[in-house]
C-alpha cells in the first residue's frame, strides 16, 4: 500500500493498520474518528538515532477530519509533497516546541534523539 490517493488514505484513516512505513519514514493514526491525528516520523539520523517528528492537529472543533482531509488535498493526497511541505515550513518556536498553521491544520514539530548508551 502506499498513500497517494483519496482512497488509501480514507482505508488507512479508517482501517484497522494505522501504521504505515516507507524507507525512513513512519506515519501513524491516534485516537479515533473526528479525534484522530496523523503524527509523521522521519529519521534523520542513525547513530545515535534522531528523528524529526510532525503532529498535525485540526485547527478548530468542527469536522476535524474533514480539516484533515482538506489539508492532505492541499498536498495532491501525496505523501512526498506532504513530508516536503513539512521540512520547508517555516516553524514559530514555542516554549514547549515549534509549530506552524496551514489552512485546516497545525502541526508541531519536535527533534528527538535515541536516549541510550551505545554498547
Amino acid at each position: 500500500m502506499s498513500l497517494n490517493t483519496l482512497t488509501e488514505w480514507m482505508a488507512f484513516l479508517s482501517g484497522p493498520d494505522r501504521q504505515y512505513e516507507e524507507d525512513a519514514l513512519s506515519v501513524d493514526v491516534y485516537g479515533e474518528g473526528d479525534d484522530s491525528y496523523l503524527v509523521l516520523e522521519k529519521e534523520i539520523e542513525q547513530s545515535p538515532i534522531v528523528v524529526e517528528q510532525y503532529v498535525l492537529h485540526p485547527l478548530s472543533g468542527d469536522n476535524k477530519l474533514y480539516q484533515q482531509i482538506q489539508f492532505l488535498a492541499e498536498c495532491q493526497f501525496s505523501l512526498s509533497k506532504i513530508v516536503d511541505r513539512l521540512v520547508n515550513a517555516k516553524f514559530l518556536e514555542t516554549k514547549m516546541n515549534e509549530v506552524v498553521r496551514f489552512s485546516t491544520v497545525e502541526v508541531a514539530h519536535y527533534r528527538l534523539r535515541e536516549n541510550r548508551n551505545p554498547q
